[in-house]
């Protein structure tokens, strides 16, 4: 965790306080993209930008995964989220970036697809592809560039669907 910038660590203290709200006894994907769209960060401007409200996707979690009974502890981490938070760490090292902020956490949520985030995005009427370019715009990366990473993060990720 020491390669998180600060918006990235908060965001991840973001989805722990929407699993709270929720009372769900753990933290998912779900939970990491209402996080980011709270998140004043680049994924949550890219998220805004795309036509994401925190409202709406809080109602969209509450119409597909619901609220549960007041859990006693802290929320868990769940595989999914695990999963994304790995694959952010892996984006970030494709991108030749030395830290893993927030752009890395959305890409690693919209690549792996884990969870219910992915029907919530869809819900939201997010579009993967171009929420990946709007990233990689703000993070200064030209046309052709973007094209070589998204195909590349799009083939690792089929590879990895298909085992």
């Amino acid at each position: 965790m020491d390669r998180f910038t600060k918006g990235a660590k908060q965001a991840l203290r973001y989805a722990h306080d929407e699993a709270m709200l929720f009372h769900h006894a753990h933290i998912g994907a779900e939970h990491l993209l209402l996080a980011l769209i709270r998140d004043d960060d680049i994924a949550g401007k890219v998220l805004r930008e795309r036509g994401a409200s925190l409202d709406r996707a809080r109602s969209a979690v509450a119409l597909i995964i619901g609220h549960g009974e007041q859990s006693e502890g802290a929320p868990k981490l769940t595989e999914s989220v695990k999963k994304v938070i790995e694959r952010a760490v892996d984006e970030a090292r494709t991108l030749n970036h030395h830290h893993v902020g927030t752009e890395h956490l959305l890409l690693g949520l919209i690549v792996t697809r884990q969870g219910m985030a992915q029907a919530i995005l869809e819900e939201l009427e997010i579009d993967r592809r171009i929420t990946a370019q709007l990233i990689f715009e703000k993070i200064g990366f030209e046309p052709l560039k973007q094209h070589a990473v998204m195909t590349n993060i799009m083939i690792r990720h089929k590879r990895e669907h298909d085992r």
